[in-house]
C-alpha cells in the first residue's frame, strides 16, 4: 500500500473521531458555561450567607441556625403564651349587665290611684306572653297592664295606670334624667339597681310605685370582633357570660379553617396572640369575653421553604 493512501485513512479516521467523539463533549462543556448567565430561581448559598452577614442587606434580620436534636427538642417544648392569665386583670367595666355612657334604656312605672307619668303608656306594645299570662290568671286588668295599657282596675278596685317613659341616652357622665326623680347615676349599675333607686325616690311623691328598668342599647357590654372574620363589628354581650369561641361563632365564624388561624385578644392594653387550634383543644383557654375587649382573627397560612436543587 502507498504512503499516499495510508495518510488519506488516516486523516478520514481522525475527522471521524473528532466529529462524533469530541464534538458532543464540547456541546456539554458550552452548555455548562451557559448556565451562569440563565435567570436562577432564588439566591446561591453564597449570597444567603453574604447577605446574613451584611446589615445593609439583611434587611429582615434572618439568621442561619444549624439544625439540631437539641434545637428540635426546644422547639417542641416551647409552650405558647397562654389566655388564662387575662382573666387576672381586674374588670374594667363591671360585668355584661352593667349600664354605662351611651347606653339606651327604657323606664317603664306602675302606680296606683292618680299618676304622676298620666301621660305614658302609649309605648307599650302587646304581647302573647302577656295574654297567655293574663289569660291563666283570669284578671282582664292584669292583661291590660302587661299589654301595656295606661291603666287597669285591680282587685280591691284600685286603678293601676302603667306609663313609659321615653327612651333614654345615658350621659358621657353617667347619669339620666328621670321626671320627679332627677339626675341620677346610673354608670356601673344593673337595670334592678336602677330601678330600685327611682323607686325609692318615687315613693314619697307616688302611690305604691312599682318599676321596670331594661336596656334597649347597650354599647357599654360590647366587643369588637374583627379581621379574618365573616361579619366583623361590634357584638354586645349578655348576662350568659360569652366566651372567646362564641364570640368568634357570633361574628359566623372564620373565613379560612381554623389551623390557618391566629386570634389575637387585647385587653386592658394587654395584647396576647395564640393559634385558634389552642383554646378549641384546651377549654381551660376558652376564656370569658369581658366588656371592652378586642377580638382580632388573623389569617396565617402554614407554608414552608424548600431551598436547594428541590427538582
Amino acid at each position: 500500500m502507498c504512503p499516499s493512501s495510508l495518510n488519506t485513512r488516516t486523516k478520514k479516521a481522525t475527522r471521524h473521531f473528532l466529529l462524533y467523539t469530541l464534538a458532543p463533549l464540547g456541546i456539554s462543556l458550552l452548555s455548562l458555561g451557559a448556565c451562569g448567565s440563565l435567570p436562577n430561581s432564588g439566591p446561591t448559598e453564597s449570597e444567603v450567607l453574604n447577605a446574613q452577614k451584611d446589615p445593609a442587606k439583611n434587611a429582615y434580620g434572618f439568621g442561619i441556625v444549624q439544625i439540631s436534636s437539641d434545637l428540635l427538642t426546644l422547639i417542641s417544648s416551647e409552650r405558647k403564651t397562654p389566655l388564662s392569665p387575662l382573666e387576672n386583670i381586674p374588670p374594667q367595666r363591671g360585668t355584661n349587665e352593667s349600664i354605662g355612657p351611651g347606653d339606651v334604656i327604657q323606664i317603664s312605672i306602675y302606680e296606683l290611684g292618680s299618676a304622676l307619668f298620666s301621660a305614658g303608656g302609649s309605648g307599650a306594645t302587646a304581647s302573647p306572653t302577656a295574654e297567655a299570662l293574663a289569660g291563666a290568671s283570669g284578671e282582664s286588668s292584669a292583661a291590660n297592664l302587661l299589654l301595656g295599657n295606661s291603666s287597669a282596675t285591680l282587685q280591691g278596685g284600685a286603678a293601676a295606670t302603667l306609663s313609659n317613659l321615653p327612651p333614654m341616652i345615658v350621659s358621657g357622665s353617667g347619669t339620666i334624667n328621670v321626671p320627679y326623680v332627677g339626675i341620677i347615676t346610673v354608670t356601673g349599675k344593673t337595670t334592678d339597681t336602677v330601678a330600685t333607686q327611682i323607686k325609692a325616690a318615687l315613693k314619697k311623691k307616688s302611690q305604691a310605685p312599682q318599676v321596670m328598668v331594661r336596656l334597649v342599647q347597650s354599647l357599654t357590654n360590647s366587643i369588637i370582633v374583627y379581621g379574618d372574620v365573616k361579619t366583623p363589628g361590634r357584638v354586645i354581650l349578655t348576662p350568659n357570660r360569652e366566651a372567646l369561641l362564641d364570640v368568634i361563632a357570633l361574628a359566623q365564624g372564620t373565613q379560612h379553617a381554623p389551623e390557618d388561624s391566629i386570634i389575637q385578644l387585647t385587653r386592658a392594653g394587654q395584647v396576647v396572640r395564640i393559634p385558634m387550634t389552642i383554646p378549641e383543644n384546651d377549654p381551660s383557654q376558652n376564656i370569658q369575653i369581658r366588656p371592652g375587649d378586642r377580638v382580632e382573627v388573623i389569617y396565617k397560612p402554614r407554608t414552608f421553604t424548600v431551598f436547594g436543587a428541590a427538582g
